[in-house]
Parts: structure tokens; sequence; C-alpha cells
């Protein structure tokens, strides 16, 4: 697992680089290429939570993956700094252009040497259970958890999309924007231990429910066509929340599905589940929103959810212990 996150992490570096060389040189062919690159590198590094999650018991298992998404609170407080102060370590406008690439480039290949040292080192097998430890975990809770994950990254998608889009239509400023879409991100990482103590303390079919009814208020509140700027922080709140339960809780369910062989690769389908499913999002979110508004966008957002509350509802809990 180590040598495989160095790769994505690897993966990162190169498309970084590539970006900032294409965005020094004004070629958008080749941001979108650097992009695809860098966004494959990342997929690959995200999948270092199954790590977290082969190593613990499954009664310890959820808060252990929440602590590893927890890390990304210090992604999201660092890269607005990145993008706001980078440019001025260069000078000249293709250089400044390019900067906040080559600082996320240095970052990413910092990840990548550490990675591949703790590779280096000596073969940990993962901790398993005994077999009366070990969550029930059926075909049913494996659909209930990619169901939430799916519905999350739909709703994060859309939700982020229409609520930006809308903010610039009120006359809102760069500033306002991006300090409502900071409450955003703070929920997503935020709210990941207390999720991880819910799925392990609780039952795996409590955090999903909470974090599956917290997508539908998002929903139900863009819904009602907010024009005030705390009442889009609050949106993008709940969606940050809801997507952060089923981060974790999803990603604890489908470990407790599979044993350690096939843990990473039930994962990753997982993952890919919710990648195409949010850039489809993206695409129909533009449309729905041109033609209805933020209206639409929290009504179809809100039923997606309440149809994952009810897969959910009908999931096995999992371990409370």
């Amino acid at each position: 697992m180590p040598k495989l996150v160095a790769t994505g992490f690897g993966g990162m570096t190169a498309g970084a680089l590539v970006c900032a060389s294409a965005v020094a040189s004004d070629s958008l062919l080749g941001l979108l290429f650097g992009s695809a690159i860098f966004g494959a590198g990342g997929a690959v590094a995200l999948l270092l939570r199954t790590a977290a999650a082969g190593v613990y018991p499954p009664a310890l298992r959820a808060r252990a993956v929440a602590v590893v998404a927890a890390g990304g609170v210090g992604g999201a407080v660092v890269a607005p700094l990145v993008v706001r102060f980078a440019p001025r370590l260069v000078s000249g406008d293709s250089g400044q252009a390019a900067a906040p690439w080559i600082v996320i480039a240095v970052g990413a290949g910092i990840a990548a040497f550490v990675a591949r040292a703790v590779s280096a080192g000596p073969d940990q097998q993962p901790a398993v259970g005994s077999r009366r430890n070990v969550a029930i975990a059926t075909r049913s809770s494996r659909r209930a958890a990619m169901a939430v994950c799916i519905v999350a990254g739909l709703a994060m998608v859309a939700i982020m999309s229409t609520a930006t889009l809308q903010l610039h239509h009120l006359g809102a400023s760069d500033d306002r924007v991006a300090t409502i879409v900071a409450a955003h991100y703070a929920s997503m990482f935020g709210f990941a231990v207390p999720f991880g103590l819910l799925a392990d303390r609780g039952g795996r079919r409590l955090a999903l429910l909470v974090a599956a009814t917290l997508l539908a208020g998002s929903g139900l509140g863009l819904a009602a066509d907010p024009h005030g700027y705390l009442a889009f922080a609050l949106v993008l709140s709940l969606v940050g929340a809801g997507w952060s339960g089923a981060f974790v809780t999803g990603t604890a369910m489908l470990a407790d599905a599979s044993g350690n062989a096939a843990r990473t690769a039930l994962v990753a389908r997982n993952d890919l589940a919710v990648a195409v499913s949010s850039s489809g999002a993206a695409f129909a979110a533009t449309a729905l929103f041109a033609r209805g508004g933020p209206e639409t966008i929290g009504a179809v957002v809100a039923a997606l959810a309440i149809g994952a509350i009810v897969i959910a509802s009908a999931s096995e809990s999992g371990v409370s212990q």
C-alpha cells in the first residue's frame, strides 16, 4: 500500500509540473492534460485511507479512517494561502500564474518521498479481529455505503457549483465567496472524526443515516432559494458535513465487507463510481441551474438524499462496540 500511495503522489507531482508549464505558456490543452495526470495521481493517493482501515479492527476502523480524512483540514487551510502568496515568490506574469502549481508539485513530491521511505521499512501485517469482532457486512450494507457515497459526491458537486454561481449573481465579492466556501471545506474535513466516533460506537447505519439526512437538509436549504450569505454558508456546511459522514462511514463499511486482499479494489471501485457520477453531476447541475435556478438543484439533491436515507435504513448497523 505505501508503494501505491507513493505512486499516486508521484503522479500528482508530475501533473502539477505539467500544469505549471501549461499555465506559463498559456496552453489550455497542456492544462487539461496535466490536470488529468494530477487527478489520476490524487485518486490513487486517496486510497491511503484503506491502509488505515486495514491495520485496525472493525471497532476502531472508522476512527482510523477519520483521522486520515481529517488531514484534509490542513490542505483546506493551506491551499488558499498558496494561491494568494505563491505568486509573490516569483516575478513575471507567467511565472506568477504557474507558482501555485510549482508549490503543489513540491508538496506532493515530499509526500511521495515519505511514502516511498515508509514502503522501504519492514512489512506490517494488518491487524485482523477475531471472528466475533468482525462486523457483519452483507450485500445490502455495501450497497448502502456506495449509494450514500455517490449521493454525497453528486450533492457536493451540484450544490457547490450552484451556490458559487448564485452568490456571484447576487453580487458577492470574491473574498465573500471564498469565505463561504471555506465553511464548506471546514465541514468536509472537520466533521470526519466525530463521524468516525459515531460509526464505531453507534453503528455504521446510524452514521450513514445522519450523513444522508444532512445531505437532504442541504438540498432543502438550497431549494428555498436563499439570498443571505449566512444561509449559503449553512447550506454548504451541511453538504460538507454530509459528505464527510459518507466518506468516513462508507469507507469503513466497505472495509468491513471485504478481506485484506480485496479491500483496496472494493474501495477503488466505489471511488470510481463516485467520480463518474460526480463528473456527470457537474454538467447536469449547470444545465438545471440555467433552466430552474437553485430551487431545482436543491429539490433534486433532496430527493436523491431521501432515497439514500431509505437505502441506508435497510442496511445492517455494523459494529457498535
